[in-house]
């Protein structure tokens, strides 16, 4: 009885105690305010979206710069081709057809100049007073010389090859200039696609940003804070969960150990009025002179045999009741 009382008492203390420190924590975490669900998500959401956009930005405005660079440089070199088209000529195609002409002309003088080249191959035969077998003139004062022939002859085919030169160079600029407009054109409209995307990167951004400073949300780090702050606070909300779990657990344990030990007080008190009232009763028998008769013819010995018998019995009785208390 005296061991069973305060560690009953010991253990309502300590269910008290658990209870008041279950209190504790579940006010904590009422009073931890954190957004919703949808909001927390919205915001990493909006974290991740402006980090894309900024760095989506940063390369679309590399690529548009590169763009614009590599444009310039086509620009100057189809000005350095255009350039060398002569005065006179408002295009390559105006210039080519000119030295399709003089080449045409050249051909045609150099065709004159192959029938004369094969007149002068009958001069020796010419004679004063005889009538010349191609025009019928008696008199021939300027006959060709095969020297002069092969000047001419030499003269117009390098002509022609300077003229056919020229021509082949003038198709490659034409080509060159054709194939660097074409690349200017492809460049263009590349710039316009990368101009839209970066102009529609930039809105995005921009609506990004609005929405946030509607909830006052002035910058990155601000939103950034924002979601480490409400992660630490969440985290620390399912701490307090987790210990008022681990409380309530030990609450229930404690419970089921108060309840034992409060069965096992009222079986030992129950056993204690049972003994009172044995030994009330062995007292009473004592009193009775029937009882005590047969002790009269006894020795002191016999009966203070039988009393330390008794008293054994009693410690006995009392030494099993601890052990269940215990």
């Amino acid at each position: 009885m005296e061991t069973l009382s305060p560690h009953i008492e010991s253990l309502k203390k300590s269910q008290k105690e658990i209870e008041n420190a279950i209190k504790e924590k579940e006010s904590k975490i009422e009073g931890i305010q954190v957004p919703d669900t949808d909001e927390i998500s919205n915001q990493k959401s909006a974290a991740k979206d402006w980090t894309n956009l900024e760095s989506q930005l940063a390369k679309l405005t590399e690529d548009f710069h590169s763009l614009r660079q590599t444009s310039t440089r086509l620009d100057t070199a189809i000005f350095d081709i255009q350039k060398q088209i002569p005065l006179g000529f408002d295009s390559f195609g105006s210039w080519i057809e000119n030295q399709k002409k003089q080449i045409q002309n050249l051909e045609s003088s150099k065709e004159k100049l192959l029938s004369k080249k094969g007149l002068a191959a009958h001069v020796h035969l010419l004679q004063d007073g005889e009538a010349c077998p191609l025009c019928g003139a008696i008199e021939h004062p300027d006959p060709i010389t095969a020297s002069q022939e092969e000047s001419e002859w030499d003269d117009i085919y390098k002509q022609i090859e300077g003229a056919k030169a020229l021509m082949e160079k003038t198709v490659n600029l034409s080509q060159q200039l054709s194939e660097q407009q074409i690349r200017q054109e492809n460049h263009r409209q590349n710039i316009g696609a990368k101009e839209k995307e970066l102009a529609d990167s930039k809105l995005q951004l921009t609506s990004l940003t609005d929405s946030l400073k509607s909830k006052n949300i002035l910058s990155k780090e601000i939103l950034s804070k924002l979601i480490g702050d409400t992660d630490l606070a969440l985290k620390h909300k399912d701490q307090l969960a987790q210990e008022v779990k681990d409380l309530r657990k030990s609450q229930e344990e404690g419970k089921l150990l108060l309840e034992k030990e409060e069965q096992q007080l009222r079986a030992a008190e129950q056993k204690q009025v049972a003994l009172h009232s044995t030994v009330a009763a062995k007292k009473d028998e004592i009193k009775d002179p029937i009882f005590t008769k047969p002790f009269f013819e006894k020795s002191t010995d016999y009966i203070e045999n039988a009393i330390f018998t008794v008293e054994k019995d009693i410690e006995k009785t009392i030494q099993d009741l601890d052990g269940k208390r215990k």
